[in-house]
């Protein structure tokens, strides 16, 4: 994981934010970074470039993650 698909991937998400979400939708554990929540409305083209990048749709913690 590059640091340039890490904050590409963090874009993609934030702007699928809704405005009246916090942005607290973030946290790292180990090697892993946990973001969003897979119930924000993102296009299908977000989500194929989120998993292009690296990114994983993960439903444990309903969003998205990536490990460094």
């Amino acid at each position: 994981m590059t640091v340039t698909n890490i904050i590409e991937g963090l874009q993609i998400v934030q702007k699928s934010k809704p405005s009246n979400e916090s942005d607290y939708h973030f946290r790292a554990e180990h090697d892993q970074i946990f973001v969003g929540s897979l119930e924000w409305e993102m296009s299908d083209e977000d989500k194929t470039r989120l998993e292009e990048l690296g990114w994983e749709a993960n439903e444990d913690v309903d969003g998205w993650s990536t490990i460094l």
